[in-house]
């Protein structure tokens, strides 16, 4: 017995659940519906209601889930609120790292007075992997 193709309405579903994080089995219980409803989506296309429900869960637009006519979904508020959280903790890291980076370089050059071993005179101008300064022994 072959196999019907899924809907492309609910192939869209599947998309913007997996840009979310979500599992086809965890859409129902995202969107509050009973999973044999939203199992009747596979082959016979997303309903009005569910489409409603799940842009709403998953920030896109319903039409986008039911014809495909909007623009393509974007990552939910909470998790773009979370990658502007991480960007700025990466950028407050770099600027840290760049101004240790700086201190060093100045200390280095007065070597010859503060004894620094020559070899250890050039600092390196990209992070050593971590943003952390390396420790000296």
């Amino acid at each position: 017995m072959d196999e019907k193709p899924l809907h492309p309405s609910y192939l869209r579903l599947l998309e913007v659940a997996k840009l979310c994080r979500i599992d086809e089995g965890d859409i129902p219980s995202e969107i509050s519906m009973s999973a044999t409803r939203v199992g009747m989506w596979r082959h016979r296309g997303v309903s009005r209601e569910g489409a409603i429900l799940a842009a709403t869960a998953f920030n896109t637009s319903p039409n986008y889930i039911l014809d495909g006519s909007t623009h393509a979904p974007q990552l939910p508020d909470h998790h773009m609120a979370a990658l502007a959280e991480a960007l700025s903790y990466i950028k407050d890291k770099q600027i840290r790292y760049q101004a240790w980076h700086a201190a060093l370089n100045a200390i280095a050059a007065f070597s010859p007075a503060l004894n620094v071993p020559q070899d250890e005179k050039q600092i390196p101008a990209d992070p050593p992997g971590k943003l952390h300064a390396p420790r000296r022994s």
